[in-house]
């Protein structure tokens, strides 16, 4: 169990959804965030910033994060090239950048090390996402920081993509579409993030308040919407050979995350509840935004 309060904790990954969250709940428990941010400007993205300390790197370059860590007592990581139009890529950033952080906070001797992961293991995906933040996750636990790593199983910001479908009239999913998820809010996730950490919880699988089908969640954005529910399937092994053909002819930046999205939905991947905020809320927060 550690003691955050008054205690300084870098953060990277902040501006992402689910960083801004950590960073919230870090503030609402007393500690004190440091941020690390590519660019000083996206120090506007964050409430409460005459609370929040900024530092401006690229983690992909090592000697850039020179300083980081003094004074500080530990850091949490939810840094990730997701959809990101810049040319680097997973071993770059998921594996290479985390690494970076990972040696300076040896070198200063933290007390500890958090990262945010997803669910699963290398035989259920295979994806290059998936293998570069494993390999990361690998060298954190066998290093001699002590070591946190949240598993979850899915995130609400990726489903709005299939809510974005049902508006246009058609929801489209591979496979059969029975295969269970269990998303959770980034505010629920980030919560978790630091509860962690307070109860000493040193590798956890984290799920929203429900588990749902891939065809139950197209269902539930249809009701919100008023609209029939139409939803086709397409065939794994179409997908499978549709990337073996892009991923030859086109940047990873390109076909990553949806090669990890399709090796994702081939799975189970439910997981224990946690949280509260509902899938049917954040579609509703969805209409009422778009409307």
């Amino acid at each position: 169990m550690l003691q955050l309060q008054g205690k300084t904790i870098v953060v990277a990954g902040a501006t992402g959804t689910l960083g801004r969250n950590i960073v919230e709940e870090l503030l609402n428990v007393g500690a004190k965030p440091r941020v690390l941010l590519r660019d000083i400007n996206k120090a506007s993205l964050f409430e409460f910033s005459n609370a929040i300390e900024y530092f401006e790197a690229q983690a992909t370059e090592l000697e850039s994060l020179e300083g980081l860590f003094k004074g500080v007592h530990g850091c949490i990581s939810a840094l990730g090239k997701t959809r990101q139009a810049d040319k680097q890529n997973y071993w770059q950033v998921d594996y290479g950048a985390n690494s970076h952080l990972l040696q300076m906070a040896i070198d200063a001797h933290l007390q500890f090390f958090s990262y945010v992961h997803v669910i699963g293991n290398a035989q259920q995906n295979g994806s290059q996402l998936f293998t570069a933040k494993q390999a990361f996750v690998d060298s954190l636990q066998q290093s001699p920081i002590e070591s946190y790593v949240v598993r979850p199983s899915g995130f609400f910001s990726d489903l709005a993509e299939v809510f974005t479908m049902a508006q246009k009239g058609r929801v489209w999913l591979i496979g059969n579409g029975q295969q269970p998820v269990t998303p959770i809010h980034p505010r629920d996730l980030a919560k978790e993030v630091v509860r962690a950490l307070l109860k000493g919880q040193r590798d956890i699988t984290v799920g929203g308040p429900q588990t749902i089908t891939q065809d139950d969640i197209a269902k539930l954005a249809f009701s919100v919407l008023g609209q029939k529910s139409k939803t086709s399937h397409i065939p794994e092994w179409l997908i499978t050979a549709l990337l073996g053909v892009v991923s030859s002819m086109t940047p990873q930046r390109f076909w990553g995350p949806f090669e990890f999205f399709h090796e994702a939905m081939k799975n189970d991947m439910s997981a224990p509840h946690y949280g509260k905020e509902t899938l049917e809320n954040f579609f509703l927060e969805l209409k009422r935004k778009k409307a």
